[in-house]
């Protein structure tokens, strides 16, 4: 058991890992891992062969603060507040180089932190899939306040390609369409970016 771990501004504390020494037989090393944040718990089932360079994830479940998102996309601040829920099937590292993903990202509680009183965004879904060599997006809303649509890819060479739709549910929601406006995106009849 490690009591604290920090890595950027990602704290896990209580972390316990259970190595399944059969798996060595295979030239593998498998262990269990769980761990607490102040987000949440996390839990994994972490592999990695012997002779390779891939670490392999499976039946991931974490909770992370939209900041962790803010830290991992390089980004100073992020004018979006709320909860990332994973939980994956599987995740893919080589080389520190992200090559399979696939499961749920959900984007929960989300809220624009610019607008005075902060404005209430609702929650995403994004699944995520691998196919061949490129992890795929699809990004839908849950009965939100803002209806989004969107997909998205990322190649083995880490080009990042997205594209979405977003618009307010209710047209007349001054606070929302002032806020989609903002961004100076292009918009269609129906007000969407």
């Amino acid at each position: 058991e490690i009591r604290y771990v920090r890595w950027r501004d990602i704290s896990l504390q209580n972390v316990h890992w259970q190595l399944k020494p059969q798996w060595l037989l295979l030239g593998q090393v498998r262990f269990s891992l769980e761990a607490e944040s102040s987000q949440g718990p996390w839990r994994a089932t972490v592999k990695r062969y012997v002779l390779g360079s891939a670490l392999h994830l499976q039946d991931v479940k974490a909770q992370l603060d939209m900041n962790v998102l803010a830290l991992l996309l390089q980004q100073a601040f992020m004018p979006v507040k709320g909860q990332i829920v994973l939980e994956l099937d599987k995740a893919s590292l080589d080389q520190n180089v992200l090559v399979a993903l696939d499961g749920t990202a959900q984007l929960k509680g989300l809220q624009w932190i610019l607008a005075n009183p902060p404005q209430h965004l609702g929650t995403i879904q994004i699944d995520i899939k691998t196919e061949g060599d490129t992890i795929l997006f699809r990004a839908k809303d849950a009965q939100s306040p803002l209806i989004v649509n969107g997909s998205g890819s990322l190649s083995p060479d880490g080009k990042f390609q997205y594209q979405a739709k977003l618009r307010p549910r209710d047209p007349n929601n001054a606070v929302l369409r002032g806020i989609l406006q903002s961004t100076q995106l292009p918009q269609d009849a129906q007000g969407a970016i």
